[in-house]
């Protein structure tokens, strides 16, 4: 994984790269709205399951959303809108 992960530094050096893993912490900077109107506060969230569809499951620290349904996302949606950044 380390091999691979300075292939892609070296191919996009002049761009933002960020690295995610399960179970990390993370941080939306923004409001996230969703499709139906509903919102995913700004806030500091656990990321779960990623999926190799590029869909994730996002947990506040508090516990969870409430709505299974809600709780799964699209990782370009939350990093494009919701400005999610990890925190290491």
């Amino acid at each position: 994984p380390y091999k691979k992960k300075k292939e892609i530094l070296n191919k996009y050096k002049d761009t933002e790269i960020y690295f995610f893993r399960s179970g990390m912490l993370v941080k939306l900077e923004e409001d996230f709205i969703l499709i139906n109107g509903a919102k995913i506060k700004k806030g500091y969230y656990y990321l779960n399951t990623i999926s190799k569809n590029k869909f994730c499951k996002i947990t506040p620290l508090e516990g969870n959303i409430g709505n299974e349904k809600l709780s799964t996302f699209s990782i370009n949606d939350l990093m494009e809108q919701g400005k999610m950044r990890p925190i290491y």
